[in-house]
């Protein structure tokens, strides 16, 4: 009987060991593989953010607008541009994708003026349908150009002010390029963006790993690109007396504002920790 319970007992816990991992895996998984398919649909529970989170930054590094057509998905990728319809009235509004909501109650949270266009102001949630109808919609003129155009007229709301990345973020170096090239270009000791260029960040990062080898530290550095993250750099120092690649998240003017990102991400990074950007750039 002992023994029967003993092969009871451990079945049990290697069960409860594997859903663990398969829960695991399947958060990985869902944060890494972010949804961007054009056509992807979805109804559920929407609702709009609070007044008071004006200001504050989002999970993708912007600030966060009440005057923005934006929104928050658990998965959708930063910088889709998705279609939102009230489910009750047939109203429309475009919004682009740049934050993460903080309950999986529902599906998607909306700044002010979204909500206002699809009259869902002073409603605790309201059933709307998604789709994604773009990628790789950044908050610059042609996004804005983008949105006036679906939305005709956006009335009631302060238009949006133009934000870009403070720096270059476009890949211009490959790493198929040769390692002496690459060790050139990212030569120590400074900071530099994707594409080479050197810069001298003065806020907060994430530090998300280090690297001896310049191209894996460029191969990471480029998954978070793909992921739609914002400011990303590859700082080049040294470590007993051996080069050192360091991928930098973020350019945050406040240690809490990227201890905040820093979160919601760690379960998916491990090791990852907040550091200053002050570092002799020469």
């Amino acid at each position: 009987m002992s023994f029967k319970k003993n092969i009871i007992q451990t079945a049990s816990f290697f069960c409860k060991f594997i859903f663990l991992g398969v829960c695991i895996l399947t958060s990985e998984f869902a944060f890494s593989q972010a949804i961007s398919k054009i056509g992807y649909t979805q109804e559920g529970n929407a609702s709009y953010y609070p007044d008071n989170r004006n200001g504050a930054y989002t999970r993708s590094g912007e600030r966060y607008s009440m005057y923005a057509l934006e929104g928050a998905h658990q998965y959708i990728a930063f910088n889709s541009l998705v279609k939102v319809t009230n489910l009750d009235n047939n109203k429309e509004v475009y919004v682009r994708i740049n934050d993460r909501p903080y309950t999986n109650s529902r599906i998607l949270d909306l700044t002010l003026a979204a909500a206002k266009k699809l009259d869902m102001v002073g409603k605790p949630t309201t059933k709307v349908r998604i789709e994604i109808i773009a990628n790789n919609n950044f908050r610059d003129n042609s996004y804005n150009s983008l949105v006036a155009q679906n939305n005709q007229v956006i009335q009631n709301t302060t238009p949006v002010t133009t934000t870009t990345s403070k720096f270059p973020t476009s890949i211009a170096v490959s790493k198929d390029l040769s390692l002496d090239k690459l060790e050139k270009i990212f030569a120590p000791v400074h900071t530099y963006t994707l594409s080479g260029q050197t810069v001298s960040p003065k806020g907060w990062g994430i530090q998300i790993g280090s690297f001896n080898e310049i191209k894996t530290a460029m191969e990471k550095a480029e998954r978070l690109e793909q992921l739609q993250f914002k400011n990303i750099f590859i700082q080049s120092g040294w470590a007993n007396k051996n080069k050192i690649y360091r991928v930098i998240l973020g350019d945050f003017d406040k240690k809490e504002d990227a201890k905040e990102v820093e979160s919601y991400i760690k379960n998916h990074y491990k090791g990852i920790f907040v550091k200053s950007h002050m570092l002799n750039n020469k």
